[in-house]
């Protein structure tokens, strides 16, 4: 992993972490005592309007805080721009926990994670696969699929939620397992997506 550092704003210092031949983009602000919160945004938010808020407690309290946001959105590289993998921002939390063990003063056993929404739900999965975390603050995670499911129902027309499922599903069986997409379907359909960012 390739550690770019420099100071910002007398505390806070930007970094970069690589996965899957892009880098991610990052800061860190360094804490007192060897712990450290691990922190991005939600499924397509990036990091200073997703973390800043929770990262300024955290390191109020003592922790330290590197937040990140995963490839292809804000100032970390890959392409396409704006489209969310679920397995490949899997792989760029996996990163982040690596990455936060190796920052000068981290404690690799007092490891913590924190996220929302989409961001939360992998969370869980990260903890269950990484046993040395100290912690995981997963805030509304999207976990729970048949209940979210049937609240999400009440609010979605059935023709927009059948749109959002099929999109959803023909993007999945076109995503590489990691990183190296958009590629096409073996039946050579061609690479559905979903909006992340609307239009003003």
């Amino acid at each position: 992993m390739k550690d770019v550092t420099d100071q910002v704003s007398g505390e806070r210092e930007k970094f970069r972490f690589s996965r899957g031949g892009s880098e991610c983009a990052a800061w860190h602000c360094p804490g007192s005592d060897g712990s450290c919160v691990i922190t991005a945004g939600g499924f397509a938010v990036t990091k200073e309007p997703g973390t800043d808020l929770f990262a300024r407690r955290f390191h109020d309290a003592g922790f330290g805080v590197p937040a990140f946001e995963c490839r292809g959105f804000g100032e970390s590289g890959g392409r396409p721009r704006q489209v969310a993998s679920f397995s490949g921002q899997l792989a760029h939390w996996r990163a982040a926990v690596a990455f936060a063990a190796t920052l000068p003063g981290a404690d690799r056993s007092r490891l913590a994670l924190w996220g929302f929404s989409a961001s939360a739900g992998h969370l869980l999965r990260v903890a269950a696969r990484t046993p040395h975390l100290a912690a995981v603050i997963a805030r509304t995670p999207n976990v729970g699929g048949p209940a979210a499911a049937r609240l999400a129902a009440r609010h979605q027309k059935p023709l927009s939620s059948l749109r959002l499922l099929g999109r959803g599903a023909a993007h999945e069986r076109a995503v590489d397992a990691e990183v190296s997409f958009p590629r096409r379907h073996v039946l050579d359909s061609p690479v559905a997506s979903v909006t992340s960012v609307g239009r003003r």
